[in-house]
């Protein structure tokens, strides 16, 4: 497949090893990874929440129970640590999230290329 056809329906396209596996007609195996890979990525950003959420509950105990100079750097590294944190997160997620639609998308099956079109629905 050209690689302005490839860039076009694939975004952030990079040329890497797994590529010139990905374009190859997809099986069900390949189905289901990608279908594992979106709820790993799921996991992955949820598990950002969970440690920006610690942080930021970590830090506001120390501004509120504690008053100490040192706590009180603690806690707003800890604030300012979480908030780096859940946008690197973001950052990732989405990031991922497009790279896996991307390829999912350039291998949907379409009807008149060569794949039979799916049977019409019936109302049993």
């Amino acid at each position: 497949m050209p690689d302005r056809i490839t860039r076009r329906l694939v975004p952030n396209f990079r040329r890497s090893a797994f590529d010139a596996y990905a374009l190859r007609r997809l099986i069900l195996r390949d189905y289901l990874a990608i279908e594992r890979t979106r709820l790993a990525n799921e996991r992955t950003a949820l598990s950002y929440l969970r440690t920006t959420l610690a942080m930021a509950a970590g830090g506001l105990t120390l501004i509120h129970l504690v008053r100490t100079p040192a706590a009180q750097v603690t806690a707003w590294t800890l604030l300012i640590s979480g908030s780096i944190i859940i946008m690197f997160g973001l950052y990732r997620f989405v990031a991922v999230r497009r790279r896996v639609q991307g390829y999912a998308r350039l291998h949907q099956p379409r009807p008149g290329r060569g794949t039979p079109a799916a049977p019409p629905a019936t109302d049993e």
